[in-house]
Parts: C-alpha cells; structure tokens; sequence
C-alpha cells in the first residue's frame, strides 16, 4: 500500500509540474477555453453536452425508477406515477433555483464542502484510522505517534475546509430566490447569463 502511494504522489507531481511548463498559467478553468475557436473544438463541445445530457437524464431516470419501486403504491395508477414524476421534477427545479439564486457561487462552495469533508476523510485521516482497527497488533510506539500525527493533521485541514465552505454559502447565499441568475465569465468568454 505504501508503494501505491508512493507512485501515485510521483505521478501526480511529475503530472503538475509537465503540465504548468507546458501551458503555465494561461490555461483557463474549462479547457476548451483554452483550445482554439474551430470544427474540432465545437465538435468536443457539442460530444460533451451530449455526453452529460445522457448521464444526467439516465442518473434520474434511474433514481426515479428506484423510487417508484420501493414505493408500490406510486405505481398503482398512470396518474400516480405522473404526478410523482411532476412533483420529483418539480423538486429539482426548485433546488436548482435555490443553488443559483444567490448573489454568488453556492454551487462551487457546496462543492467545496463535499471536497472537504469526504476528500480529507478519504485521503488524510480514515486511510490511518482503518489500518489502525484491523490491525491493532502491529501498531508500535513509533507508528501510533505517526498515525496518530496524520489523523489530527487531516481533522484540522477537514475543520478548516468545512469552515470556510460553510462561510461561503452562508456569504453567497441570498435566501430563497432572491438575487438573479448569473453564470460569472470565468466559467464561459462566450456568454454571460
């Protein structure tokens, strides 16, 4: 495990480093920003919004299906299902139109918050904390200190991102449809919502 690791923190470094010498800091967020104004580019647009187009509606489609079959009684009539499917629809507008009813980008700072707590929990500290629980027989002095070094470590940097991505939807947050729509330039040159 610790050679996995190991490699894959190499990779990662050798990756970033090739990467910033070959483009420095002139590579924007969504990549196709970066690639030139032609056929090719517009083609990987258009196979992307396809691409996500496809895995949202099968995502619902799904999550919806699964709804409907655990709950037997929706099912029983047309008029059930569809107003089930209305309402779940209905749902998911109204949620949309809280996340991007603020005056900022609650969206990113949700994404954050997911970042920080699963991301450090999965990378930093439950890795140590699981090696811990099923082995306690092999756990020295030496190791308890270092484990014990990374599980604080990773509940401090987890404290922190929750912290400020909790300050930030609460500062990008305007309450319930208030503000406007807005999709900010640094997401698209080529439109402005």
């Amino acid at each position: 495990l610790k050679w996995t690791y190991l490699f894959i923190m190499v990779t990662y470094v050798v990756c970033s480093y090739l990467g910033y010498w070959a483009y420095g800091s002139g590579v924007d967020a969504n990549i196709n920003l970066s690639w030139p104004e032609n056929g090719m580019n517009y083609l990987s647009i258009c196979i992307q919004l396809g691409t996500t187009y496809v895995c949202i509606y099968l995502t619902n489609a799904v999550l919806l299906l699964n709804l409907e079959r655990g709950m037997p009684r929706l099912g029983a009539t047309k008029q059930r299902r569809f107003a089930f499917r209305a309402a779940f629809l209905a749902l998911q507008t109204l949620i949309g139109l809280l996340l991007l009813g603020g005056s900022g980008d609650i969206i990113l700072a949700l994404q954050s918050l997911s970042g920080a707590i699963g991301m450090s929990a999965l990378t930093y500290f439950l890795p140590f904390l699981m090696y811990w629980w099923c082995f306690p027989h092999e756990m020295t002095r030496n190791r308890v200190l270092w484990f014990g070094f990374n599980i604080a470590m990773g509940v401090l940097i987890m404290v922190g991102g929750v912290t400020s991505s909790l300050a930030d939807i609460i500062d990008n947050s305007g309450g319930i449809f208030s503000g406007y729509c807005h999709l900010p330039y640094k997401y698209s040159k080529k439109c402005d919502f």
